[in-house]
């Protein structure tokens, strides 16, 4: 199993993000807590789409489950089309956020939890 989680670096101390479209890295474990690889969010500074290029990219990247924080109606689709199982509530570091969910303590999403646009860049970065 190849879990993907939300975070803002590449390793398993790093700090998780709830950001699904704009965090920059998913770092991606096994059920053992093992470091398979960390892949860079290229969408991450797109002006518009980024949840649903993130989403195209864990599905490439042959990804079973996505722990993020926040995720929108347009990235879900498509993981859920691709059987990708998603879950909310994590927390701390990527490493703490892999215990909570094997120990079954964060949410499974089965509706989007934020709203179109809901990762946006910040005001100044806005058009």
């Amino acid at each position: 199993m190849q879990i993907a989680i939300c975070s803002n670096n590449h390793d398993l101390n790093s700090q998780v993000d709830e950001r699904f479209g704009r965090c920059a890295y998913f770092v991606v474990v096994d059920e053992m807590g093992n470091l398979l690889k960390a892949v860079s969010n290229s969408s991450l500074n797109s002006p518009q789409g980024a949840g649903i290029a993130a989403a195209q990219l864990l599905i490439n990247n042959q990804v079973d489950t996505v722990l993020t924080g926040r995720m929108g109606p347009k990235a879900m689709k498509p993981l859920q089309a691709a059987g990708i199982d998603i879950y909310t509530g994590i927390s701390g570091t990527v490493e703490q956020t892999l215990d909570l969910f094997l120990k079954g303590s964060l949410t499974q999403l089965k509706t989007a939890n934020s709203p179109k646009h809901g990762g946006s860049l910040p005001a100044e970065g806005r058009a």
